[in-house]
């Protein structure tokens, strides 16, 4: 019985085709598994650090913040969808609060700064300078 499996090189040839935004997900998506590969060689304040980073925001409550923004550009968002609006921004505000926060904490952890933790962990962050 014969597999398609990839080798490495292919799959790096495929995944550098991907749109950013598959690419990102991909590099999360990998890291997330390489962590949970690892539990036992991390420290369990690292390992649990991870697991919160890896949580992403709902995609369904992204899709629907898309939705709602692009109802605004064209003057058709009622009041109660407004309402929805702000109250979706907030969750995701406090989403990405704990996120930075969870990665503050393990910089401090692994001794090294957010954007240099960002950069290994393959989670954008704001440039330094802004």
């Amino acid at each position: 019985m014969q597999t398609n499996q990839l080798s490495v090189s292919d799959l790096v040839e495929k995944v550098a085709k991907l749109n950013v935004e598959d690419f990102e997900q991909f590099i999360r998506t990998v890291n997330a598994r390489r962590a949970q590969r690892r539990p036992d060689v991390l420290p369990k304040a690292e390992s649990d650090l991870l697991k919160n980073i890896y949580v992403a925001f709902p995609k369904g409550k992204t899709e629907r913040i898309e939705q709602l923004n692009a109802k605004i550009w064209d003057a058709s968002l009622t009041e109660t969808e407004h309402a929805e609006l702000l109250q979706l921004i907030e969750e995701q505000e406090i989403w990405a609060s704990a996120r930075m926060n969870n990665l503050a904490k393990l910089s401090v952890l692994r001794n090294t700064d957010y954007h240099t933790l960002c950069r290994q962990l393959g989670i954008p962050s704001p440039k330094k300078d802004e």
